[in-house]
């Protein structure tokens, strides 16, 4: 596939064992109010249940005004979401994992890119809302790291949860207008807040 335009929805539901979503293409544009997302529902044997990732391969990834999101509300575990693209550019775009029950939220992996670039409020956020573990965020970028016009990575507890960590290793992360990187507990929440850990040559804020 030379090219993918994403303008509806792609989910997969389940109550099971979990089935992995995969997008491979030179160029990937997910637009339109567009989602794509795995959902864990139901009680299982979290150390038999395969959780339902999602995959994305391609040069180039387009997010605007749309999001990805995994998320459980059971004792199984998320899914992760994997993102190897050469670009991402997220405009108004989401890219969410959420745990609301006991299973652990998934990971935001993207392992080899060369730029990464948010704007116009858009965010990568792992969230836990019950007792599960949130995910992490761990991004290594060879280039560039830009999030500006009030965009954010976020890892956050709102229950008993423990918050996840955002790992970034970049030679340029820049923090612009009204962006944030924020590990937290909410002030009723009982779980840890996470961590932040950032690598870079050159930090721009």
């Amino acid at each position: 596939i030379s090219a993918c335009l994403v303008g509806s929805e792609m989910c997969i539901r389940d109550s099971s064992n979990g089935g992995n979503g995969k997008i491979s293409a030179n160029q990937v544009n997910i637009a339109n109010n567009s989602t794509i997302s795995t959902e864990i529902n139901g009680e299982g044997k979290p150390e038999t249940a395969q959780p339902a990732n999602i995959i994305v391969n391609s040069e180039n990834l387009s997010l605007k005004s749309s999001q990805i999101t995994a998320s459980t509300n059971s004792n199984r575990n998320a899914g992760n979401i994997n993102l190897n693209n050469n670009q991402i550019n997220l405009d108004n775009g989401r890219i969410t994992a959420i745990t609301s029950g006991s299973g652990k939220g998934g990971n935001i992996s993207i392992p080899n890119t060369q730029t990464l670039n948010l704007i116009n409020n858009s965010g990568i956020i792992a969230l836990t809302s019950g007792a599960g573990e949130a995910g992490n965020l761990n991004f290594n970028i060879s280039e560039s790291v830009t999030i500006d016009s009030g965009s954010f990575f976020n890892v956050e507890t709102e229950a008993g949860g423990k918050a996840g960590q955002i790992i970034i290793t970049s030679p340029v992360l820049t923090i612009g207008d009204n962006a944030e990187l924020s590990a937290r507990s909410q002030a009723n929440a009982t779980g840890e807040a996470g961590n932040i850990t950032l690598t870079t040559n050159q930090l721009n804020i």
